[in-house]
């Protein structure tokens, strides 16, 4: 029950980062005119298909992309526009391409809402992203024309494989014209910064150093923060927790335990600044040898175990401030699922007899435990320090307890962008 408690704690503080928020900003009309007042701002990492307004009377009003031009916050200045245009918003999961392979992609032709994330004073560059957090880049060029970059995902029948067809290639050596070559578009990603990057060459090729026309990251731009994955290294430094009535003494070493493993990160929030729930799956042992007395007993017993567990840890993680060094603080429950042990013996002198067997009578299968720490974000590294209190490692004389609580540091290393 207190597991249950715990593990529904930390589920409401995780979905409180969904929660509606409104923020003073402007809906842009399609006359040209700006209404002002309290505008809903996206926490979820989808594009959004409407915004909600609300008035000075408290009168909530619900936007779609084809009744307003646009929408800017007078906060950071995070502005989506309107435009009409047509975009693959297929699902580009695994499971969906394989099973539907055959069928029509789902190609909407309407209007959106877009997001900046790069502008200069002749081109800009913005972005959708749909369903299951996928993104689609749109160009703006010195026309005002939108041009969206298609970056083609779709499973080839023949190979059995997923593909991916950079279309978005094509696409912008057909806007930098003459100076493509100098963008290196062949080994362009597709991503905000490559993006970019490429455009910032094109400009420089046609304009020269012309002040403020290169393109440079909207400061607003939320969702820098995306899906991640990565793998985690650290270090360990566990306690042996008797808690056998009696005990007199003890000479106990504790051994270094090397977590290794995974983790995932999914955003809670559009924001780079914002929250994020991280799983973790990794590999360790909890060990220690040593000697302790039960006098009660005129017992004198020498120990020796390792235990091997797989631990699964859910984290609510938020960061302090949003810079180069981003600190932050996280907290959240691990469940060890027991691997058996490696060692599990003692010998005994009970009152002159001699006596020997396992040092834990019963090892623990499923071992819940508290977590808490911080760290700092470092790019692609987040090195923190942690403390997790409680977790069983089995039972030992009489049936009572055994626990360990464990000093962490932690090193996260993320893969993708």
């Amino acid at each position: 029950m207190k597991s249950l408690k715990l593990t529904l704690a930390v589920c409401c503080l995780s979905l409180s980062a969904f929660a509606q928020k409104f923020e003073p900003g402007v809906i842009i009309q399609q006359s040209g005119d700006s209404l002002r007042g309290l505008v809903e701002r996206p926490v979820m990492m989808n594009t959004p298909n409407n915004f909600q307004f609300k008035q000075a009377d408290g009168k909530v009003t619900t936007y779609t992309a084809a009744q307003i031009n646009g929408v800017k916050f007078d906060a950071d200045g995070l502005l989506f526009v309107s435009r009409e245009l047509t975009l693959d918003q297929t699902d580009q999961g695994v499971n969906y391409l394989t099973t539907h392979a055959d069928d029509p992609r789902t190609i909407e032709t309407r209007k959106f809402f877009i997001e900046m994330v790069s502008a200069g004073s002749s081109m800009k560059l913005y972005r959708n992203i749909f369903s299951g957090g996928y993104t689609t880049f749109i160009v703006e060029d010195e026309s005002g024309k939108f041009t969206p970059l298609t970056n083609l995902v779709q499973f080839n029948t023949t190979t059995k494989k997923l593909e991916t067809i950079p279309i978005y290639k094509k696409e912008l050596t057909e806007i930098f014209g003459d100076c493509a070559l100098a963008t290196e578009i062949g080994t362009l990603e597709y991503s905000r910064q490559e993006i970019t990057r490429a455009i910032n060459k094109y400009l420089k090729c046609k304009y020269g150093a012309k002040e403020g026309v290169a393109l440079a990251r909207v400061k607003n731009s939320s969702a820098e923060q995306s899906i991640g994955w990565g793998a985690l290294l650290g270090i360990g430094f566990p306690s042996y927790n008797m808690k056998y009535s009696g005990v007199g003494s003890e000479d106990i070493k504790q051994k270094m335990s090397i977590p290794i493993g995974i983790f995932v990160q999914l955003p809670l929030s559009r924001k780079n600044d914002g929250s994020v729930l991280l799983f973790e799956g990794y590999y360790h042992s909890i060990a220690a040898n040593g000697t302790y007395t039960i006098p009660s007993q005129e017992t004198s017993r020498t120990m020796d175990v390792a235990v091997r567990f797989f631990q699964v840890n859910i984290l609510y993680n938020v960061k302090l401030t949003n810079g180069k060094y981003q600190p932050f603080l996280s907290a959240g429950l691990g469940n060890g699922l027991g691997m058996g042990a490696g060692k599990n013996t003692f010998e005994e002198t009970m009152r002159g007899f001699k006596n020997s067997g396992k040092e834990l009578v019963k090892v623990s299968g499923y071992s819940p435990s508290i977590i808490v720490g911080a760290g700092l974000q470092l790019g692609r590294f987040a090195p923190e320090l942690r403390y997790q209190l409680g977790q069983k490692l089995g039972e030992g004389i009489g049936n009572d307890a055994v626990k360990s609580n464990i000093l962490q540091l932690i090193m996260r290393y993320r893969f993708s962008k």
